[in-house]
């Protein structure tokens, strides 16, 4: 019983990925209806497909071909995979390792754990501009008596295994228990409470939502560009497209504007505006306000939350564009604007 209440309080990251979703999972997910068919067109980190409930028909698509390549072996040579990545250490020479065999002719398997070695040893950034003098060491900080870095490599492993060390976006056991408490799930909170902290982190790092490899071999995966795969897949009323696309330039901090291999000019941002509007499916798209977005959605319902940036640690207001009615306006922190 234990295994299957923290089971269902899983959250599934695979790698962190500038941009992601991850920790907008709580206020996005009950935003995105149940679907037959459900799209992400610019899949980045899977994060949100991850952690949805599965859909019948379920489509990742990233033009970025080491990060479908990435999901590819996941999905059909998981044991190989993570048994090479768990041999992997973390190193500066295996982090400018990984940096130089970019673009060589190597496994699919190969590519696969040099990718996640730039993603998971890069500091504040992704694979794709991981440089030499990025490699995420540190000189003081230490946790479960080791370095951080070196801690946090081996979460990322965890994750990528069994959704572990931040089950449920729950940093702490205690707030694990009271959240079971708040839902009267008292003998599971009291079965928790009374293992010492080793024995209840381990039972957390266990209980995973559902392993990402089986999570992804129900998926189909395309790595093409953004508008031929909503083209394909939106002409269904039935159909649920979720975009995240590399936001507007001016919306941006300065100096992230040219973060992904694939950026989008604003005459490309108009482009997906005008597909996006003709497809029967529904539709949500991710971005932060400014001119051109109001330009594109401003017909659209529109949700907001303030966020705190990771890398630049500003807050930002947050923004989700949907054209189908908001599921649920009055969640907390969020303020909706109806526009249909």
């Amino acid at each position: 019983m234990l295994y299957k209440v923290l089971s269902d309080m899983a959250r599934c990251l695979p790698f962190r990925w500038y941009g992601g979703k991850y920790s907008h999972l709580k206020w996005l997910l009950p935003q995105l209806p149940e679907a037959h068919r459900y799209v992400e067109p610019f899949g980045g980190s899977g994060a949100v497909l991850l952690n949805r409930d599965p859909s019948p028909v379920e489509v990742y698509n990233d033009r970025d071909s080491d990060v479908t390549n990435f999901f590819k072996v996941l999905r059909d040579n998981r044991d190989e995979l993570l048994e090479k990545i768990a041999l992997t250490p973390f190193s500066r020479e295996e982090f400018e390792h990984a940096i130089e065999r970019q673009g060589d002719d190597l496994s699919d398997i190969e590519q696969a754990r040099l990718f996640f070695v730039r993603a998971g040893q890069v500091r504040s950034g992704l694979a794709q501009d991981a440089t030499p003098g990025r490699w995420a060491y540190c000189k003081s900080a230490s946790r479960r008596d080791m370095a951080s870095a070196v801690s946090r490599w081996h979460s990322r492993l965890d994750h990528l295994k069994e959704a572990a060390d931040r089950i449920g976006g729950y940093s702490e056991v205690e707030a694990v228990i009271e959240e079971l408490k708040q839902e009267g799930k008292e003998a599971i909170a009291d079965e928790l409470q009374g293992m010492n902290n080793q024995e209840a982190v381990k039972a957390l790092q266990e209980a995973k939502l559902e392993d990402m490899a089986d999570r992804f071999r129900r998926v189909q995966i395309e790595n093409r560009d953004a508008i031929d795969v909503i083209q394909t897949y939106g002409d269904s009323e039935d159909a649920l497209i979720y975009c995240d696309p590399p936001y507007p330039h001016d919306s941006r901090s300065q100096g992230t504007t040219t973060t992904y291999r694939y950026e989008m000019s604003d005459e490309e941002h108009k482009d997906l505006a005008n597909v996006l509007h003709e497809v029967e499916a529904k539709v949500a798209i991710s971005s932060y306000q400014c001119d051109l977005t109001e330009e594109l959605y401003g017909d659209w319902n529109r949700i907001d939350i303030k966020k705190t940036s990771h890398t630049s640690k500003e807050t930002r207001e947050e923004s989700l564009w949907t054209n189908y009615p908001i599921p649920n306006p009055e969640a907390e922190k969020v303020q909706a604007t109806i526009r249909l």
